[in-house]
């Protein structure tokens, strides 16, 4: 990691810069969503508030300075770049002209960080209401050796302690006291890109796992958290535990049509599948869920599903078009792998995931085959 640097040295410096810094570094005047383009994967952004609905003064430098401390950040003084914008002028805009606009790494309102190695970009903006936190991956997921959620955790208990710091420096050198002011983080809510800005609703971050429910502040209907939104959060450690359990698709044998068993080759593990009942119960009145992943994977490799019409498979079962390829970006030319994964995502996601929405989607992507053998076999129980 990088060299550890100490906080008493740095607030020195701050203390004298914080006074001169807008003649020193121009400010950040653009929009705090644009960031450096080509990454792979983007958490939604985080908001640090303040109980008196504005950054208090100084705060901003202080933090920044106290996160440059940290072993695992350096500032980030390489990604420095510019992209095209319309030209504003008449004939600018008739002849499709365009002006580049650069955009910096530091300004005295916005710094760019990287964390960890390989790095990841951090990215601190005070938008005079609240200080936003952007974290961003520009490698493939599957090529990296940490996940972007676990990064995303230690950046905001990192930025607590940083936090916290700030505040009793603050409180030593111009005796500010932290609880006239006090923080939380804001979670910015993406139910409608079209919205304005706003949050969701307060959660415990301790508490809650990416796939609780959540809802906004602005429609208080009930949801799931949407990939870039459920990088701030642990993952449900059932569900991840039930992923690393299920073998590949090859080595999945059935032995008969009407009872599908899993056999795990060169192991002393045994696999069974959640028992399909055989029963006169209606089985498409069943709200299917994770546990239900092996019995599906079985019942597509036995009707002979086409694994490399995963795609189409969770766009038919209501998955959204980003997701999916995050998922395709994180397993490259590996089908079987994805269509676990994006089966996974449909039983967590869809709170009435059905055995007939998965036969309604596998006839529509052609797979009729298959749709005949879920009615028949699974939903008939003929």
């Amino acid at each position: 990691m990088y060299q550890k640097k100490e906080f008493s040295d740095l607030i020195k410096d701050v203390l004298i810069i914080d006074n001169t810094t807008s003649a020193v570094l121009q400010g950040y005047t653009g929009d705090p969503n644009e960031v450096r383009p080509g990454y792979k994967l983007r958490a939604s952004p985080v908001h640090i508030t303040f109980s008196t609905g504005y950054v208090p003064p100084g705060f901003f430098t202080r933090l920044a300075t106290a996160v440059a401390t940290d072993a695992s950040v350096k500032l980030n003084f390489e990604n420095d770049y510019a992209y095209a914008v319309p030209a504003t002028g008449f004939f600018d805009r008739i002849l499709h002209r365009t002006s580049k606009v650069e955009i910096k790494s530091i300004y005295r309102n916005r710094v760019c960080f990287s964390y960890g190695r390989p790095s990841d970009d951090f990215v601190l903006t005070d938008i005079n209401e609240a200080i936003q936190v952007d974290v961003l991956r520009y490698a493939p997921e599957s090529s990296h050796p940490v996940s972007l959620k676990l990064v995303c955790q230690k950046i905001l208990k990192m930025l607590d302690e940083c936090c916290q710091q700030v505040e009793d420096t603050l409180s030593h050198y111009h005796g500010h006291h932290p609880n006239r002011s006090s923080r939380q983080v804001q979670y910015v809510c993406q139910c409608s890109p079209s919205s304005d800005v706003h949050y969701i609703n307060d959660i415990d971050a301790m508490q809650q796992t990416s796939s609780d429910y959540v809802y906004c502040k602005l429609d208080r209907r009930s949801r799931h958290l949407n990939n870039e939104e459920s990088m701030w959060f642990k993952d449900n450690m059932s569900q991840e535990k039930q992923l690393q359990e299920i073998p590949p698709l090859k080595e999945i044998i059935i032995k008969d049509d009407r009872k599908p068993t899993i056999q795990k080759t060169d192991s002393t593990t045994n696999y069974s599948a959640t028992p399909i009942s055989e029963s006169n119960d209606d089985q498409h009145k069943v709200i299917l869920n994770i546990k239900n992943l092996v019995d599906i994977i079985q019942v597509l490799k036995t009707s002979s599903f086409q694994t490399i019409k995963w795609f189409d498979l969770g766009l038919y079962l209501g998955l959204i078009h980003y997701d999916l390829k995050v998922i395709e970006t994180n397993y490259p030319q590996d089908a079987e792998r994805c269509l676990k994964e994006c089966l996974a995502k449909w039983l967590t996601d869809d709170i009435e995931a059905k055995w007939e929405t998965l036969a309604i989607a596998a006839d529509t992507i052609g797979e009729k085959r298959v749709a005949e053998y879920i009615n028949e076999i699974i939903i008939n129980n003929k």
